[in-house]
């Protein structure tokens, strides 16, 4: 199950927020694990984080991309992802390894015997 960890600088204060605060973590709750931390300043952040989390930073300066630029975004994203994976198939393909007694072998794929 997904688990999803908001971390949030200062409390809720306003009761009408912290009421939404709980409805979306209760309607959250039957799709992923959530977990609300909240934090006293900026510092706190990066402690709270779990550890290999992808993070997404929410900015209320931010805008929201268009249909176009998620769409481009994503396709540059796959090329590149794309470009990476020929390069490491071509870096593994080249890849040999040493025995103790000095023969070399070439790296063999996990599906090959």
């Amino acid at each position: 199950m997904l688990s999803l960890t908001i971390i949030c600088v200062d409390k809720l204060r306003e009761p009408y927020l912290r009421a939404a605060a709980a409805e979306y973590e209760k309607r959250l709750g039957g799709y992923c694990r959530l977990r609300t931390v909240e934090v006293q300043d900026d510092a706190g952040i990066l402690a709270a984080l779990p550890p290999r989390a992808y993070k997404v930073a929410l900015c209320i300066e931010g805008r929201q991309l268009s249909s176009e630029e998620l769409a481009e975004r994503d396709a540059l994203r796959r090329e590149y992802l794309d470009e990476w994976r020929k390069g490491a198939i071509e870096v593994l393909e080249n890849t040999y390894v040493q025995t103790p007694d000095g023969k070399k072998h070439k790296l063999r794929r996990k599906d090959e015997k």
